[in-house]
């Protein structure tokens, strides 16, 4: 089992953004879709350890999540005029390396993004998708079991998007990523396990195949999830 969710709840200024969520999710990458304020962002900074839930636990493994994650917010806090190298060393100093240690991680870091040959350029030279991963590369640092990325493809092009699902692929043989997108396309190549989140709770948790109704395809994923959700509001 990777990460099991039992009934978190969390609120902001007295609004609920997160009723009674409960999931257990395997292995692997699982993707969280839901629409744009579903509180997929609230829910992941829950089990980053950013948020404290008002009630409900998160476990990875038999364990609380904190100190084995590897963190993307949905808005990043890019340093611009650092190095690529400089800003995933950074990122490892903050989880507790050495300077020294944290800086030779970094080149691992960039070569899994493969990026090592821009471990120099600065990030304000970096296109888009560059940046995200080197995103990527910070949340590595340290070597964390568990990735969790929020909208991570949002202003990437076309390509730049398929590039990036192509490194979750292969990251994904290695880590367990959640990965949150209101996005059906991010989450249907990628993603063997889906959970969807909708005013707060969980509206369908279960294998991609299961919500697409057979062979996953973004249109069988679109008509499943508007199926799902159609059946939260009439409830």
């Amino acid at each position: 089992m990777g990460l099991t969710i039992t009934s978190v709840s969390h609120s902001f200024r007295g609004r609920e953004a997160l009723h009674e969520v409960s999931a257990s999710l395997p292995r692997g990458m699982v993707g969280l879709l839901g629409p744009n304020g579903a509180g997929k962002s609230t829910l992941i900074k829950v089990i980053a350890g950013a948020l404290s839930a008002d009630q409900g636990t998160v476990l990875y493994g038999d364990e609380p999540t904190a100190g084995r994650v590897g963190y993307v917010p949905q808005h990043r806090a890019l340093i611009m005029h650092m190095s690529a190298r400089d800003f995933v060393a950074y990122a490892g100093w903050l989880k507790g390396m050495s300077s020294r240690a944290a800086r030779c991680h970094a080149d691992e870091c960039l070569k899994q993004v493969r990026l090592e040959h821009r471990a120099d350029s600065r990030m304000s030279q970096l296109s888009g998708g560059m940046q995200r991963r080197v995103s990527i590369a910070a949340a590595l640092s340290g070597d964390p079991p568990l990735l969790l990325l929020d909208e991570p493809t949002t202003g990437l092009d076309m390509e730049e998007r398929d590039e990036f699902q192509s490194l979750l692929t292969r990251i994904a043989c290695d880590k367990d990523i959640l990965l949150s997108s209101h996005l059906a396309e991010d989450l249907v190549r990628t993603c063997p396990y889906v959970v969807v989140l909708e005013q707060g709770q969980v509206r369908f948790t279960g294998e991609m195949t299961v919500l697409c109704d057979g062979e996953p395809t973004t249109e069988k994923l679109l008509l499943g999830y508007r199926s799902v959700l159609k059946s939260a509001q009439e409830r």
